[in-house]
């Protein structure tokens, strides 16, 4: 059976305003079984669970490196999402908003990656905010830092934790 990530879809396609295709944690030899498209062996080191990208045109993307081998992408991808970023704000200059732990668990730090851009959406800089201590499930923590450089809008990235 294929399980789509639709979390890790959302999110890619939020924060670049593309669509990348369908990403699942599958068994290799589930895809013959299924009828599904073949996947060359060479995408996977071993047939067992991999992860893995179909793109809109039918091609299979190795994403091997990118996940935890010990660990379902889609397990992991939707904890990304329950770590999440809102009222976001930016001025030219401050950056700021807060961050939601919806982990479930302690958070002792945490980074807020973001991107810079100018008025023609050239990228000015790209830098981070990193916090530590204590961060309870369930609660709202705020951030804020001033830039150096200006920038007409700020779109988060990523946002990293350590537990």
């Amino acid at each position: 059976m294929l399980l789509k990530n639709h979390a890790l879809e959302r999110s890619l396609e939020r924060s670049t305003g593309r669509l990348y295709g369908t990403f699942g944690w599958i068994s290799g030899a589930i895809v013959t079984a299924c009828g599904m498209a073949p996947v060359p062996p060479a995408l996977s080191t071993s047939l067992e669970s991999f992860c893995f990208m179909q793109s809109p045109t039918g091609q299979w993307v190795n994403l091997d490196r990118l996940c935890n081998p010990t660990r379902p992408a889609s397990s992991t991808m939707e904890e990304a999402a329950k770590m999440q970023v809102r009222r976001l704000s930016y001025n030219g200059e401050n950056l700021q908003g807060e961050v939601v732990n919806q982990t479930g668990h302690l958070v002792k730090r945490f980074t807020i990656n973001y991107t810079i851009v100018d008025r023609n959406g050239k990228e000015i800089n790209t830098s981070f905010i990193t916090q530590q201590g204590s961060f309870q499930p369930g609660t709202t923590l705020p951030f804020a830092t001033t830039r150096s450089r200006p920038g007409a809008s700020a779109k988060i990235t990523s946002v990293e934790w350590v537990y």
